[in-house]
């Protein structure tokens, strides 16, 4: 389950709905209309590469495409359309990639 809290008011209200799954040692980014949780390890402790995105309006979740590589406790920012994830899974990974936000698309980015 989530919340959604304001600064303003210092309310916490739950999320209409859950995430499609639970995870942790995952990266959340924003923008002004959706917040997007990639990666991270899944219930059983497996990595993972999924991406869900949830619509800030309607509360709805949804499924987005995968990364190419499954990561957990990695880097992640929001730069103009693009979210860009760097290295994870508890080591030195030099890997990146760029996920397209109009396109709903992953591109590996040279090391």
């Amino acid at each position: 389950s989530g919340y959604i809290y304001d600064v303003r008011t210092q309310q916490s209200t739950p999320l209409r709905n859950d995430m499609p799954a639970a995870l942790t040692d995952c990266c959340v980014v924003a923008n002004d209309e959706y917040v997007y949780v990639i990666g991270g390890h899944d219930g059983n402790g497996d990595v993972v590469n999924t991406v869900y995105r949830l619509c800030l309006k309607s509360e709805e979740w949804a499924t987005m495409a995968t990364m190419g590589t499954d990561r957990s406790a990695f880097a992640a920012a929001l730069k103009d359309k693009y979210i860009y994830v760097f290295g994870g899974n508890g080591y030195g990974s030099s890997s990146t990639e760029r996920y397209s936000i109009d396109d709903n698309t992953w591109e590996d980015l040279a090391d």
